[in-house]
């Protein structure tokens, strides 16, 4: 019996993994064209322009301390806001469509370079994530939220 519960969760755990994984990315072309969708279901937090903020000031710690031994948090800290800057933009209806295409292009580079490193935290690994998570900071920086 216990064997038989034990298939069953890693089944659902190997389902989750794979489904949320594959909703995460994605071909930035596909996402160039936000959804219809209204203000009221907007999720509850932080607005673009906040988001985009902490992604910023976050980096720009990164920058000036450079990474110490290990920088493993600090860039799961970044992919983490990438990731919610690329959610809050899909929410933005005061752009025109196809406004954050670029954005959702570094993004998805981020968030590639993350899955490629492993957790493995090194001096060649940390340019998968980093290198477009600069790019995308200046492109934030030449194109702010409202």
């Amino acid at each position: 019996m216990i064997m038989g519960w034990g298939r069953a969760a890693g089944i659902l755990l190997a389902a989750a993994a794979v489904f949320t994984v594959a909703g995460c990315g994605g071909d930035a072309s596909a996402e160039a064209e936000p959804a219809s969708v209204t203000d009221s279901a907007r999720p509850a937090g932080p607005t673009l322009a906040e988001a985009e903020r902490k992604y910023q000031d976050d980096l720009d710690a990164l920058r000036v301390s450079g990474c110490p031994a290990s920088c493993g948090r600090d860039i799961v800290e970044v992919y983490n806001n990438a990731l919610l800057v690329r959610k809050l933009m899909r929410y933005d209806t005061t752009v025109r469509a196809g406004a954050y295409a670029e954005a959702y292009r570094l993004i998805d580079q981020v968030e590639k370079g993350f899955i490629l490193r492993r957790g493995v935290d090194n001096e060649t690994t940390r340019p998968q994530v980093l290198s477009p998570a600069y790019e995308l900071s200046r492109w934030l920086k030449t194109h702010p939220a409202g």
